[in-house]
């Protein structure tokens, strides 16, 4: 596909140009829970500050910014099991190590939690940026009921606090909350995983040279 002319292109869809000089329309975009998105973002936070300077901050990106790179994983997590190592805190240690240990367990389950969304619905495409895209999803029931007997008393306070509640609302270990709208997001890295026309594919969106927003609202 050439820009000939704006009618060449899919009204709902941004585009993008590659520096190759590759056109390329949008029609789905890779998305993860923003939640689980920020749950990782603040643990590794959490681990920086128990480490204080033992943790390069500039090495491992903006620590505690939603836009932080979840990708590579490895190189971060080895920047952080040096820090934790080097620490003479024995107790902030442990703690990082727990926040840590959280981290590979949300990050494991982030891998098989994104979906596919259609560019048409989302909102933020006016924006030359993935990090503005996002999609709002509701929820399939209005309310659950969450088991948080095994919850540590730090984890239940902090799951308490998230959905307004308070301990009073735990009944043998056990808590209605009032189900919210899911919000969806890109996971922060470089690469985003799209699809353009029929294929599927992953570009760096660090070279795009130039986005095309819709030309026709979102839905």
């Amino acid at each position: 596909m050439t820009i000939d002319s704006e009618f060449d292109r899919p009204r709902n869809y941004p585009c993008i140009l590659l520096s190759s000089g590759q056109f390329l329309s949008i029609s789905q975009i890779l998305l993860y829970p923003a939640d689980l998105i920020y749950e990782i973002v603040r643990l590794k936070s959490e681990a920086t500050k128990l480490l204080g300077q033992n943790v390069d901050s500039v090495s491992i990106g903006a620590v505690g910014q939603p836009s932080w790179e979840l990708l590579g994983e490895v190189a971060v997590m080895s920047i952080f099991s040096s820090a934790i190592a080097s620490s003479q805190n024995r107790s902030a240690k442990i703690e990082a190590t727990k926040a840590i240990e959280k981290v590979n367990t949300l990050s494991t389950k982030l891998d098989s939690a994104g979906y596919y969304f259609d560019c048409s619905y989302l909102a933020g495409l006016k924006y030359p940026t993935p990090q503005a895209w996002y999609i709002e999803v509701e929820p399939t029931e209005e309310s659950s009921i969450i088991d948080v007997s095994k919850m540590g008393g730090v984890e239940l306070k902090d799951f308490l606090a998230q959905h307004d509640k308070s301990s009073s609302d735990v009944v043998y270990g056990r808590i209605e909350i009032t189900n919210k709208l899911s919000k969806y997001i890109v996971n922060g890295s470089d690469f985003i995983s799209i699809k353009s026309d029929s294929e599927f594919v992953s570009i760096r969106w660090s070279q795009v040279a130039a986005y095309y927003a819709p030309l026709q609202p979102p839905r």
